[in-house]
């Protein structure tokens, strides 16, 4: 389900995604709107972005094969292995973005409001592109097992497979 490609395609459109977001970031301190400078907001920017892609980690084949000591394929097609990869990825998420918050809290001079603002709307933006990529991956290529022989096959061949 998570093969190395399918892994390698999610993190590359996680970070298209946030490059995205970055410039959305820049463009809004550059509009003066905020307290806070260029520079702080490419911190944060750039810390959140690395937020992002640890919390992506379990959900490489590697690390999921680790979780259920069977192959990728037995893992994931147990909602088991999903939950706790998905589980990790939100604790990770969550923990750096308290830290996150509380570092810039007592480095920056803008208000704790502001830099609230600016770590929660990145956790919400990066939260939803990870769980749509890994939704979208999952159901591009659901497990199935097709004559007794577990392999991947997309939405269009689902009718061939004996058990979803």
């Amino acid at each position: 389900m998570f093969s190395s490609d399918h892994f390698r395609q999610i993190v590359q459109l996680a970070a298209i995604a946030w490059m995205a977001g970055v410039a959305l970031s820049l463009l809004v301190g550059a509009s003066g709107v905020t307290e806070l400078s260029i520079g702080q907001i490419a911190r944060i920017s750039a810390a959140s972005g690395f937020l992002g892609l640890v919390a992506i980690l379990p959900f490489s084949s590697k690390a999921v094969r680790r979780l259920g000591g069977g192959s990728v394929a037995e893992v994931l097609s147990s909602q088991v292995g999903l939950f706790v990869a998905f589980s990790i990825g939100m604790g990770i998420r969550i923990a750096g973005t308290v830290a996150l918050f509380l570092a810039c809290r007592y480095q920056m001079v803008a208000t704790d409001g502001e830099i609230a603002a600016f770590v929660l709307a990145w956790y919400l933006y990066l939260t939803l592109i990870e769980i749509a990529l890994v939704l979208y991956q999952s159901r591009r290529h659901l497990i199935c097992e097709d004559n007794g022989v577990k392999a991947s096959c997309s939405p269009d061949v689902i009718e061939s497979c004996s058990k979803v």
